[in-house]
């Protein structure tokens, strides 16, 4: 049983610590858990990477939706 236990996290910066944004706000704003003094993964800071990475997934959704490809 106690595999299946969360630990609490260590720290007021750790994901986890805090409830996430309201419903749909936190579609629109970098996690505070993403932290900027780090890369990300395309090699910008971390915060600037997931702000990049949004955008794209937004333009290609709303192309993809809005064009007749989710009907």
């Amino acid at each position: 049983m106690q595999a299946s236990m969360h630990k609490l996290p260590g720290g007021s910066k750790v994901r986890g610590s805090k409830w996430p944004e309201l419903w749909p706000q936190r579609l629109e704003k970098t996690p505070f858990w993403i932290d900027g003094s780090k890369v990300g993964v395309y090699g910008k800071p971390a915060n600037e990477d997931f702000e990049a990475d949004n955008a794209h997934w937004k333009r290609v959704v709303s192309k993809s939706y809005v064009n007749g490809m989710g009907k």
